[in-house]
């Protein structure tokens, strides 16, 4: 057995599921490839480099060269190719309306960055009613998403925030722009130059190529087909194989080094509006490992996850391919430092907690409520010196080096009293968060069951229930959704659990934060949000 055949063993005994591909590129050149298990459990289909698998959000960065290529080589049936940037500038603006985009000053980079505040659609279908296993339509409701929502999160360029929605409006804007279909120009100007023979748009997560399943599930309760019924294209939507993979990697080495490419461009990180620097740009997640700079990004869907990673300074890519929900990216990382090992590429020594830290402060665990965004934040100690704060959707875990102190490699967070203060690097965001403490007038308010409307989402939140037993709903244009318990943290906030998306990974669970016009009256509305879709005001009926 070679030392690459021991990588992959190594991967299937520490992440086993029904089936993945792994492809490793180095100077340009493929160095391995390895399918295993199946992509049919119950037809018993093995998985083979061929097989055909979702890429998912890998998509954003393919909208991103078609973008590029277009203001660099423009379609000769294209009127005015001198002015291409400000037809694609104009479009933006014919679709979320000038007037919008001039307030707001947004602009086509600022969506290929994440960088606009515009909220996420997968998150705010929720609200809209949307329950998990539901069909969604880019003809009928992605167009309405569009158009619904018309406020942002955040002024446009101070933070960076996920947001499929950016790509769905990107890709619409290079359609309106090049009189072209996305499918075609993906594949004359990405797929035909990087040999991907075939890679296809397929925006019917329903009716994908097979033979592949994605499968939800895991060794203990068993694996069972996972079902998606969505469209999605230009924030996702490529279907490729491992064959396709490992093409585009080798021509993304090639070309890196061509001043003129789309890709050498694009793989420059760009800076906030403060000049802090960006870890997110035309589609592209800027990381590192170990010391070395990683450019790539992930994808996921029910059923499937996917990720790619180049690391520039040793032309060295990995990708990883699973139809399962195993973390694709962590896999790629544990890849990439067994081949660097193979190779002899020295590594930093891992760095040391100075011995004098010796208590942790008891003030670290609890609820707390960002004042800005209104999010909960929770907060526990989780032993060796480490804390979990749950905020973003995901439990991120700090570091503490002394006893109010901590950090990671995204995240500096310190506590004083019932003052949590975190500033998230990534995000460019520094937040202070407010100690939630349980009250037992809030926690048994009896004028918090009620119906509760948005204007801005034309949805409706209704609450039942009685005393801490409480569970909420959204209807809206997409329907009745499916209605989860809700959870007191403290003060007059609670939390709505949403353990499902219509996607992939749930947005994490919605912040309640109940309004009170007086003790007569009691709540007269709620503001509710996540970490993709935040802060949307809801008034109680009898209050309007």
């Amino acid at each position: 057995m070679t030392s690459l055949d021991f990588i992959f063993e190594k991967v299937g005994l520490l992440h086993p599921g029904p089936g993945g591909a792994i492809a490793i590129v180095k100077d340009g050149v493929p160095l391995a490839q390895r399918a295993w298990g199946y992509a049919d459990l119950n037809q018993r289909i093995p998985m083979t480099r061929e097989t055909m698998f979702p890429l998912c959000s890998i998509t954003k960065q393919m909208v991103c060269a078609v973008l590029q290529t277009l203001r660099d080589n423009p379609p000769q049936n294209m009127p005015l190719q001198e002015c291409v940037h400000d037809q694609l500038e104009a479009n933006l603006q014919t679709l979320l309306t000038r007037r919008f985009c001039e307030e707001n000053k947004l602009s086509i980079q600022l969506l290929c960055d994440n960088r606009s505040g515009i909220r996420d659609y997968w998150a705010t279908n929720t609200l809209l009613g949307a329950r998990p296993d539901d069909r969604f339509s880019l003809g009928d409701d992605a167009r309405a998403m569009i158009y619904r929502a018309r406020s942002l999160q955040f002024r446009p360029g101070t933070e960076f925030s996920y947001s499929n929605t950016n790509f769905h409006i990107l890709a619409r804007v290079v359609e309106m722009t090049s009189f072209e279909s996305l499918s075609k120009l993906l594949r004359e100007r990405v797929f035909v130059p990087a040999g991907m023979t075939t890679a296809v748009l397929c925006p019917s997560t329903e009716h994908q190529p097979g033979p592949c399943v994605g499968y939800e599930g895991g060794l203990k309760e068993g694996y069972f087909p996972a079902r998606n019924r969505i469209e999605w294209s230009g924030d996702a939507g490529v279907v490729a194989s491992l064959k396709d993979m490992v093409a585009y990697e080798v021509h993304l080495q090639r070309i890196m080094q061509d001043p003129k490419s789309w890709y050498h461009k694009n793989s420059k990180q760009g800076t906030f509006s403060d000049r802090n620097k960006s870890f997110y740009s035309n589609g592209l997640f800027f990381d590192e490992l170990d010391g070395a700079a990683l450019i790539g990004h992930g994808g996921a869907l029910r059923g499937y996850r996917i990720s790619r990673n180049h690391m520039p300074s040793q032309n060295l890519s990995v990708v990883v391919m699973l139809n399962y929900e195993a973390d694709a990216d962590s896999i790629s990382k544990l890849v990439l430092r067994e081949v660097l090992a193979i190779l002899k590429v020295p590594t930093p020594l891992p760095a040391t907690i100075s011995p004098w830290y010796v208590e942790v402060a008891d003030e670290w665990t609890g609820n707390f409520l960002d004042l800005d965004t209104l999010l909960s934040i929770r907060t526990k100690i989780t032993g060796d010196k480490t804390v979990s704060i749950l905020y973003s959707g995901e439990t991120e875990v700090i570091k503490l080096y002394e006893s109010r102190k901590g950090f990671s490699q995204d995240m500096r967070a310190e506590i004083d009293g019932d003052v949590l203060r975190i500033h998230r690097l990534k995000d460019n965001r520094t937040l202070e968060g407010i100690r939630l403490h349980p009250s037992q007038t809030s926690r048994q308010d009896r004028t918090i069951p009620g119906n509760y409307d948005c204007a801005e989402l034309q949805s409706r939140f209704t609450c039942f229930g009685q005393g801490e037993v409480l569970y909420g709903a959204f209807d809206g244009p997409l329907g009745r959704g499916p209605a989860s318990p809700m959870t007191y943290l403290g003060s007059n906030v609670w939390i709505l659990a949403c353990p499902r998306g219509q996607d992939a990974d749930p947005p994490g669970d919605w912040t309640l934060v109940f309004d009170r016009a007086d003790d007569q009256m009691g709540i007269s509305g709620v503001t509710i949000g996540c970490w993709l879709s935040r802060k949307f005001g809801y008034i109680k009926w009898g209050f309007a």
